[in-house]
């Protein structure tokens, strides 16, 4: 007979020794992640197997040969395997919901970085579309060039301007290029040239004339059924009649392409672009279960289950997740994206079944790990029934340490676990307690097992903790809660999901739980939430009036602070730009500062500009910004502030005027002086001359004379 700590030895040292051998093994053999993966599996299902037989063989050795139970099959009681085996699947019911969950949450998320991925390249196409589109109006060449061709009628001229545009549609991948005057007539047309110019080209092409802006075309199949795009393009710098350049791109040349392909591999998965044309969509890209579609499928906006129609009637949302059917009438899941500047949208699309395939793949190997757990807890029950064959008298007291084993037994597949995991009878007392609820209670199972919450907690939280689980066992069904504990590292908050356990008659025996530390997550969702306010008081509390703007300059936000500064509710000044706000001198000074700020991304640092209040008045101030980046690492535009040097800049100018009219008394003065001076040396040349008549006379000079003697004061002077 082998006593309990030799045969807990042989198991620890052999499993020990399986998991380093077979770990090096498998690295050893193989170096496919999908090979390790499969035999790693394999090799798990063979440590079950193996581990279950050695344990059934040491405990048969170490039970009593002789010992028969007079109470025979029948007296063994199957209540621990009931439990074992509830509390294995409803635990293997858990982690294949949560699993499913998480799976889906995933191949969600995945959708939504896919249909952001084609968006911006739709997006960054169309830029660079319009990119071309502005070099064209802008190009002093071009408006050159025609100019001088209507001017003269040289056929050289038009040749020379006919050959630049041939090449700038080459080089920049142009379907065709055509050249109209301001009513819409043919001046001159690429090598692949329309067979006509349709009605609604030439009244896009008289609309760009008067206003000299450029156009941009629905996307409209050629004569050739392809997918086109027209950018109707006014020449600037012209005398007399504008003439418009239309810039043809063939949609399918570079931009299907690229929606075409998938970054992972799937057999359903693809990227859909439609628009809204009247009161039906249309699929703007060749479809990948659908040939020949580009600009011709079409489907009514009413009474449809398409992803496409569900978002147009308002069912859905852009950016969530829609569930719905495709244009095979396939049941599928998507996300769609508005195409910036654009009534285009895009959708990132894959068959539910591909989705579900996936989850229930993953599914599947909870569910299989929960069927070891059963074979294991089988193992564990007849190891059970085995120890029952004991003596009578020892025969109840044997049926607990058998159940407290089987028990025990799940406790260590659930030790594996970061979480508190347990289970407890209808009196709420524990069957259950792993090692992360040790861990946290500072109280070991062997102590906890067959006490109730009060053993645990103060009196207040066991009595909270007790209703719950009341709860579930009455509602059975999973419920989750958030539970503020105390444990032995104090305080802590617990996001508990808790749920009945069944016996073979589907009768509530009790309750399992599994508690989650979120003490952190909840304190980082507290400190964001106090450092959101901390921020808004600041901002409020602020005289300066703070600001963010997008890449255009057009204002994104603004604080209330503004209406104290310029007199503007902070939504009238959303959309605008800081140009708007100034006068038009001031504007035309300032622009060119931000523009070479915002190209290079630099700060701005303490920029004096000029306002306009509300009202009319204007407003000095001195303006501070750093760029915004987002995660992404992408620039986004600029938050700053506005500060209020009004007052300043009129001291200044104040002081300014006192000390030029400072300077001018200083001049008046020393001019004064310099007189004096002069008077001074007169009036003494005269008293010597008096004072020598005086003496060739005999007499005495005249008493005033000493007066003359006397220093003259400028400012007494001056005043008299």
């Amino acid at each position: 007979m082998l006593p309990a700590l030799t045969i807990a030895f042989i198991y620890a040292a052999f499993a020990a020794l399986w998991i380093l051998l077979s770990d090096k093994a498998v690295a050893w053999l193989f170096s496919d992640p999908t090979s390790i993966l499969l035999a790693s599996t394999l090799k798990g299902w063979l440590f079950v197997a193996v581990t279950a037989v050695l344990l059934y063989t040491l405990m048969r050795r170490r039970a009593p040969a002789e010992t028969v139970s007079p109470l025979g099959p029948s007296g063994v009681s199957r209540a621990p395997l009931v439990v074992l085996a509830m509390v294995i699947l409803a635990l293997t019911a858990v982690g294949v919901s949560t699993t499913m969950t998480q799976q889906q949450e995933k191949e969600v998320a995945r959708l939504q970085t896919i249909a952001d991925l084609k968006a911006q390249q739709v997006s960054n196409w169309l830029k660079e579309r319009r990119g071309d589109a502005e070099f064209v109006q802008t190009s002093p060449f071009f408006a050159g060039q025609y100019q001088r061709w209507r001017n003269t009628g040289e056929m050289p001229i038009a040749k020379q301007l006919h050959d630049r545009l041939d090449q700038f549609r080459q080089s920049r991948g142009f379907a065709a290029v055509i050249m109209l005057d301001q009513s819409g007539q043919a001046l001159w047309e690429s090598a692949d040239k329309p067979a006509e110019v349709s009605a609604d080209l030439r009244q896009a092409a008289q609309r760009a004339a008067r206003d000299g802006q450029i156009h941009r075309m629905p996307p409209d199949l050629d004569a050739d059924g392809k997918v086109k795009l027209d950018l109707v393009v006014p020449l600037t710098g012209i005398t007399g009649s504008t003439p418009v350049v239309v810039l043809r791109s063939n949609l399918a040349d570079w931009l299907f392409l690229t929606l075409e392909t998938w970054p992972v591999p799937s057999s359903s998965a693809e990227s859909v672009l439609f628009r809204q044309d009247g009161e039906q969509i249309v699929f703007l890209n060749e479809l990948r279960h659908r040939k020949d579609s580009a600009g011709k499928l079409r489907f009514p906006v009413a009474n449809t289950e398409l992803l496409a129609t569900k978002l147009l009637r308002g069912e859905a949302a852009v950016g969530e997740a829609i569930t719905g059917r495709d244009y095979r009438n396939v049941p599928v899941i998507g996300v769609i994206r508005a195409i910036a500047g654009t009534d285009w949208f895009m959708i990132a699309k894959m068959d539910r079944a591909e989705l579900y395939q996936e989850v229930f793949k993953n599914a599947a190997w909870v569910a299989l790990v929960g069927l070891l757990c059963l074979f294991v807890a089988g193992v564990g029950s007849v190891v059970l029934r085995q120890r029952q064959q004991l003596l009578m008298a020892d025969g109840i007291r044997k049926f607990q340490d058998e159940r407290m084993r089987a028990l025990n037994l799940l406790g260590a597949i659930a030790d594996a676990s970061g979480d508190a995991i347990f289970a407890k009878d209808l009196a709420g007392r524990y069957l259950l307690f792993n090692r992360a609820a040790e861990q946290i209670t500072g109280k070991p199972a062997s102590q906890v097992i067959g006490q109730d919450d009060t053993f645990l907690f103060p009196a207040e939280q066991a009595a909270l903790l007790m209703a719950n689980d009341r709860q579930v066992m009455q509602d059975n069904r999973l419920v989750s809660f958030q539970e503020n504990l105390r444990t032995a590292s104090g305080e802590a908050v617990f996001l508990a999901t808790k749920g009945p356990l069944r016996d073979e008659n589907e009768r509530v025996i009790g309750m399992f739980g599994i508690s989650r530390d979120i003490t952190a997550r909840q304190a980082a969702e507290d400190a964001l939430r106090e450092s959101e306010k901390r921020f808004q008081d600041i901002v409020t509390a602020s005289a300066d009036w703070i600001w963010e703007v997008d890449t255009e300059w057009h204002y994104t936000y603004a604080s209330e602070s503004v209406t104290n500064l310029l007199g503007y509710a902070p939504k009238e000044i959303l959309g605008k730009t800081p140009f708007d706000l100034m006068p038009a001198e001031e504007a035309e000074r300032v622009r060119p500062l931000l523009e070479k700020t915002i190209a290079r991304h630099d700060p701005i640092r303490k920029l004096e500009n000029i306002n306009l209040c509300k009202d009319g008045s204007l407003c000095h101030v001195l303006t501070s910004g750093t760029p915004i980046i987002d995660s992404n690492g992408i620039f986004i535009g600029y938050r700053g502030l506005d500060h209020d040097i009004t007052d300043k800049k009129y001291t200044e100018l104040f002081l300014r005027q006192q000390a030029e009219g400072l300077g001018q008394r200083n001049t008046e003065l020393e001019r004064f002086n310099q007189a004096m001076v002069g008077r001074e040396i007169e009036m003494i040349e005269l008293k010597k001359t008096i004072n020598e008549l005086s003496r060739q006379l005999g007499r005495e000079p005249p008493h005033r004379l000493n007066h003359l003697e006397s220093p003259v004061d400028p400012c007494t002077a001056n005043e008299a």
